[in-house]
């Protein structure tokens, strides 16, 4: 058995040789932890299947997967951790359906291996970057889903056979693929409010895309492709200056501009360009090629070319396409006068391009705006004051099926943190949630207090709120303690600390208070 250092900060309990937790990606755990902040160091010897059962944090997990270690968060866990180390070996995580799995370092270098079934939350306000080699692997079950809820909220996935297989739901902010693999299956659902840049050849999709913008640059071989049941909404532009294969239904609402490429882009796609007004003409350019059908919903007459002649919006009747190119490229193009009925991939009902909430005396305002709306039923505000479960509902406010601005105001909020989010509701009561917001209602009958000072055998602690970070250094900077606050009040044991100053850090949302204390006999 490996050496295993658990620093225990609130309570844990922890069992070996349990029973298999009749899950399909968990083993029989050797180890379960139901609940406390841990520390998960130097584990060297054999495969430990580690179950997690409750809320637990990680404050280090260094040097783990010697050995092939796994992580398994069940329906009842609720896993946060900050600093993945995998030095050799691998390590699995394998999260069950209803399981959280709250990732804040930001950047993965190599042998992580997530399977997710539940939640996964990319927390970092950068996102995530997975790089390194060996590589990195997500597979985003059927039913999973991941969120990138930061400021930033990007997914990174570069250098070589890093991948994400997606057949659940992916939601960020900006995604970029970069000499690395990404799948869509048909079930696979991958919404992006901003950018989905694509620099890589082992791009693929079979199900549906929702992006803020599209851009592909070039890279040698087959390129990116685009299945026949492939559906690509996008609400800006499309730029594309790669090999890309376009066999499925790809629609915006801005421009397109296929440049300089020299091979076929495929020929059973559907180009579809909704007229907006005010949005840029579109563009073939000389060397670049679409050989599908053409749509668009402003069509007021036939597509002809001349062989060197541009092809404008004026000649032929087209509010946004221009097409700027040699005639040879040209000839496959069918322009069609009616649309089919040809997107069949999974339909989210809501995109959200901006969620903000603020203060305003003792309210909390909350305002969010759509990128675009299909099939929407209605929308819920959610608030909890751990971020991570007990949410409960606030309001309920009709879906327009139109893009465009909502607000909504909390009259009572909590005296401490409070973390909003969006349920997103479809039609068929299907849904999915937006990223997590938080402002925090000070206490003026709970002031923040650390005594005494100097101290002896303990420090108290009160005034927190439920969630602060409380961490302790020495003078040489090292981490001592720390730990998730469950109520507004703590006592630590300084009773084996020796005499010397010491630094107490508590971190309350964006806040973040220093205190120096002294230890004395």
């Amino acid at each position: 058995m490996k050496t295993i250092f658990y620093k225990l900060i609130l309570l844990f309990i922890f069992s070996f040789g349990l029973s298999n937790m009749n899950a399909q990606t968990c083993a029989t755990c050797t180890i379960t932890i139901s609940s406390g902040t841990v520390d998960l160091n130097s584990l060297t010897n054999g495969a430990d299947v580690i179950c997690i059962t409750g809320t637990v944090t990680v404050n280090n997990a260094n040097n783990l997967g010697t050995g092939g270690d796994q992580i398994c968060i069940t329906s009842t866990g609720r896993l946060t951790w900050s600093s993945p180390n995998i030095n050799s070996g691998s390590l699995t995580i394998n999260v069950q359906s209803g399981g959280i799995f709250n990732e804040n370092s930001g950047t993965w270098n190599g042998r992580i291996t997530l399977n997710n079934g539940g939640t996964t939350n990319f927390a970092n306000s950068a996102g995530i970057i997975m790089q390194g080699n060996p590589a990195n692997v997500v597979n985003n079950l059927s039913g999973g889903v991941i969120n990138t809820p930061g400021a930033t909220g990007k997914i990174s996935i570069i250098n070589g056979t890093n991948a994400i297989n997606n057949d659940g739901i992916i939601n960020a902010k900006v995604v970029e693929v970069g000499d690395a693999v990404y799948t869509n299956t048909a079930n696979g659902v991958l919404n992006v409010v901003g950018e989905l840049y694509v620099h890589a050849d082992n791009f693929s999709t079979r199900g549906r895309i929702n992006a803020g913008s599209l851009r592909f640059t070039n890279k040698p071989g087959d390129g990116p492709e685009f299945f026949p049941s492939s559906c690509t909404v996008i609400s800006g532009a499309i730029n594309v200056d790669a090999q890309v294969i376009f066999n499925g239904y790809l629609e915006t609402s801005s421009s397109v501009t296929f440049s300089n490429v020299g091979r076929d882009n495929g020929a059973a796609g559907i180009l579809v360009v909704r007229t907006v007004v005010g949005a840029a003409n579109s563009t073939i350019n000389a060397g670049g090629y679409y050989k599908g059908d053409f749509y668009d919903n402003d069509n007021n007459g036939g597509l002809t070319t001349t062989p060197g002649q541009p092809v404008t919006a004026a000649s032929h009747g087209f509010d946004v396409l221009q097409i700027l190119s040699q005639g040879q490229n040209l000839n496959n193009i069918n322009v069609l006068s009616s649309l089919p009925l040809v997107c069949t991939g999974t339909v989210v009902p809501i995109i959200l391009s901006k969620f903000t909430v603020t203060k305003s005396g003792t309210q909390a305002n909350l305002n969010w705006v759509t990128a675009s709306e299909e099939n929407a039923a209605f929308i819920e505000v959610e608030r909890s004051n751990t971020g991570i479960d007990e949410y409960v509902t606030l309001g309920k406010l009709e879906a327009r099926n139109a893009p465009g601005q909502y607000t909504f105001t909390d009259n009572k909020p909590n005296l401490g943190h409070n973390y909003y989010r969006l349920k997103l509701v479809d039609l068929d009561e299907t849904y999915k949630y937006s990223g997590i917001q938080l402002v925090t209602f000070a206490d003026p009958n709970n002031e923040l207090s650390v005594y005494p000072n100097p101290f002896n055998d303990q420090i108290n602690i009160k005034g927190t709120f439920i969630g602060d970070e409380v961490t302790i250094y020495g003078l040489d900077g090292k981490i001592l303690q720390k730990i998730s606050m469950k109520s507004n009040e703590a006592v630590i044991n300084g009773s084996n600390m020796a005499n010397g100053i010491y630094l107490i850090v508590i971190k309350s949302g964006a806040e973040i208070k220093h205190f120096k204390m002294m230890k004395s006999y």
